[in-house]
């Protein structure tokens, strides 16, 4: 004899139905379930990938153009300024003066170490990007300082891998100290430092010109 198998009847395939319809969660229920899920990913993204200060972009960016105008008393010439770089071969008793062409982007500020200075920094931050409408970039230890002070977002920074990049972007350095600060931005620069803007806040200032509350 062969024994027929039989299959789930009609109303054992309807409770069957009906359970796994039971089981389903509602459609309002899903989008809250999945909205949660997607709130906590972003929330453990934000704790493991904090937002980075703003660095130095990896393209080159052009500066501002300048030009030289040399004069003896006399005649007065103009000549243009080649890839950022002025060199003089030999001294000369004609007046120097620099002149800008476009208007100046970037502006690399530096101070001498610790808090002393740092609202001569702040103040002369706020100045160059708020009414100049010029960027300003501080070295990354002075950064990670004002970062806690809020309201200073707008100030980048640069990090080890990018310091080459100085000479392509800064259009000028504004020095806050003594001759120390302006002897370490020279350090900055591997090929040519750009034009420096200096203020005598140190205990020394043979190479200062400026006065701050000037």
């Amino acid at each position: 004899h062969v024994q027929e198998k039989r299959g789930p009847t009609d109303a054992m395939e309807r409770g069957m139905a009906r359970q796994r319809v039971l089981q389903r969660p509602k459609r309002g229920t899903r989008n809250v379930v999945k909205a949660l899920e997607e709130a906590q990913a972003k929330s453990r993204s934000a704790m493991v990938s904090p937002t980075p200060p703003p660095t130095l972009r990896k393209h080159r960016r052009d500066k501002a153009e300048m030009y030289v105008v040399r004069t003896d008393g006399f005649t007065c010439n103009r000549e243009i300024v080649q890839d950022s770089a002025l060199k003089f071969a030999h001294p000369s008793t004609q007046q120097q003066m620099l002149m800008w062409k476009t208007r100046p982007k970037r502006a690399l500020v530096l101070k001498k170490l610790g808090d002393e200075l740092l609202p001569q920094l702040l103040e002369l931050a706020e100045f160059l990007f708020k009414e100049e409408g010029i960027s300003v970039l501080v070295e990354p230890h002075v950064h990670r300082r004002i970062s806690k002070e809020g309201g200073y977002e707008f100030v980048e920074t640069f990090s080890e891998k990018n310091v080459g990049m100085l000479e392509d972007v800064v259009d000028f350095v504004v020095c806050l100290g003594g001759d120390g600060v302006i002897l370490h931005s020279s350090s900055l620069f591997a090929r040519a430092i750009p034009p420096v803007i200096s203020f005598n806040l140190g205990s020394m200032g043979f190479l200062k010109s400026h006065y701050f509350q000037h």
